[in-house]
């Protein structure tokens, strides 16, 4: 296991956003570059350390933060469980900071990032407005449509919004509520087949219950929505110049996977995998799924590394402030004691 230690970076409107680094394992000449982890809606920074630690040992330095609105970063709720984001240009703006100010100066070699669900879908988007940022991404069950279940997205997308409208994007959508992952068995579950790293994902819940995060409102949706729409489309997709790996789980229920190889199609450097049988959450699947994955990462960096950007090119240019364009920028009020974590003030 890696020590791992935590640090706070504040925002331009007073949030906190928790990040943690792990060195590589390896030596400075030995040093193959630097991981960005994108983590998934309702994650935290302790779910992937037995990513970073495969990484480290790989010869990677990798950086792990968590969202606005969840993990130990600050929530917009006052009822935390709440899983709430007001846009997804809040999200973006407070990692092009996050990133400008602390991980770009401090990183060594080419820079990756490494997504999962939600943080897929966020990676495209930055990738969308800075193309020169980053050397390559590794895309893991990206959020690129919305599962609906039984409704129409049209008829969904319909009703969240009429309900956002109404004031009402805190409440929870229709079966969802604050339930505690903690408590939940491994036997029927929809997102890995590994019960180790099941069970020691729920461990970290119940040492730290400040970790927990409950079902998605009509916010939330509502911003996701907003997201989608804007990013699905072969202009927008188009932007993104860095080789991109996108790698979807065959028995998918979290996010709908059907239009991902149409979509990848429209990047510029863009290759698809599909691992039939997988469920969700790649990065934390059994043994057979984590040896293809770690193969296919390995063959995706060695057969991209004739493109990949030194650090020092003069094609990394970093912009501050963001100017994201498509959506309305949001910038929420937050008090200087709201939702913060007594320990860490």
């Amino acid at each position: 296991m890696l020590e791992t230690s935590f640090s706070y970076f504040q925002t331009s409107d007073g949030a906190r956003l928790r990040y943690t680094y792990w060195p590589s394992q390896k030596s400075i000449e030995h040093c193959r570059g630097t991981v960005v982890i994108f983590q998934g809606r309702g994650s935290f920074i302790e779910k992937f350390i037995s990513i970073a630690c495969e990484l480290t040992r790989q010869g990677f330095h990798v950086w792990a933060f968590d969202w606005r609105g969840q993990g130990l970063s600050t929530r917009l709720l006052k009822d935390r469980r709440r899983g709430y984001i007001n846009s997804y240009e809040t999200y973006l703006s407070d990692f092009h900071d996050l990133f400008v100010d602390i991980i770009a100066p401090k990183s060594v070699g080419p820079l990756i990032i490494l997504g999962q669900s939600m943080g897929s879908h966020l990676a495209l988007r930055y990738l969308v407005k800075h193309p020169d940022s980053f050397n390559a991404a590794v895309l893991t069950a990206p959020m690129l449509d919305l599962n609906t279940g039984g409704y129409s997205n049209r008829i969904a997308r319909f009703f969240v919004r009429g309900m956002c409208r109404l004031g009402l994007g805190h409440l929870y959508v229709p079966g969802h509520h604050q339930y505690d992952p903690s408590c939940e068995p491994f036997e029927g579950n929809m997102l890995t087949h590994d019960r180790i790293s099941f069970m020691a994902h729920r461990n970290f819940l119940k040492k730290n219950p400040n970790l927990l995060i409950g079902g998605v409102t009509f916010g939330w949706v509502n911003a996701s929505f907003d997201s989608i729409a804007y990013l699905n489309q072969p202009e927008i997709l188009g932007h993104i110049t860095c080789p991109v790996l996108t790698i979807t789980a065959g028995n998918e229920v979290i996010v709908d996977n059907r239009h991902v190889p149409k979509y990848v199609s429209w990047l510029p450097k863009g290759d698809y995998l599909n691992y039939e049988g997988a469920r969700h959450q790649l990065l934390s699947e059994s043994s057979f799924y984590m040896q293809r994955f770690w193969k296919d990462f390995s063959e995706f960096l060695e057969k991209n590394k004739k493109t990949i950007i030194p650090l020092n090119s003069t094609k990394r240019r970093l912009v501050k402030p963001p100017q994201f364009t498509g959506m309305k920028r949001v910038y929420p009020t937050l008090p200087n004691d709201f939702n913060r974590l007594e320990p860490n003030r």
